[in-house]
């Protein structure tokens, strides 16, 4: 089944079924997310000041 086939089917429910999947769904999503504590390193930023006009390499 595509994803275009479950966004159908979904969209096919009566509104307060909608809800609930969404609700199934999003609670099944978040426990997919690593807690802060665990999640991968990220790269460093690179933060402009806003007041800065011009950028030198």
């Amino acid at each position: 089944m595509t994803v275009e086939q479950i966004v159908a089917a979904i969209r096919a429910l009566p509104v307060p079924d909608r809800l609930r999947v969404i609700e199934l769904v999003a609670h099944e999503a978040a426990g997919d997310v690593p807690a802060a504590d665990q999640a991968a390193p990220t790269s460093p930023r690179i933060e402009i000041p806003p007041d800065s006009a011009e950028i030198t390499l």
